[in-house]
């Protein structure tokens, strides 16, 4: 996992707002909440998708790092599973 980016990025951002960049990551966290809300999930696949657009458009910098770290944590979860053998490839599991 690449941190200097994730910090430059975070910085940035905070930067183009005109925001202290002690509140840089607490923006990030905020902008994570409001891409994976629950209740815009629930609505529908349709509206979901609109909701993903829009936060998109709304912050395509955290929309690419928000999908950077989505497929940072598969593979490190993944990397886990096969490593502690409960997993024995992309979609069989071990039952415990």
């Amino acid at each position: 996992m690449d941190k200097k980016k994730y910090i430059d990025i975070i910085s940035a951002q905070a930067d183009k707002n005109h925001r202290p960049h002690e509140l840089a990551l607490n923006d990030f966290l905020d902008y994570l909440f409001e891409f994976f809300s629950v209740e815009a999930f629930q609505s529908g696949p349709d509206t979901y998708h609109q909701h993903l657009l829009d936060c998109t458009q709304k912050c395509p910098e955290f929309a690419g790092l928000a999908t950077l770290w989505l497929t940072e944590m598969h593979c490190i979860f993944l990397h886990y599973l096969v490593a502690h053998g409960r997993c024995y490839g992309y979609g069989t599991w071990q039952v415990a």
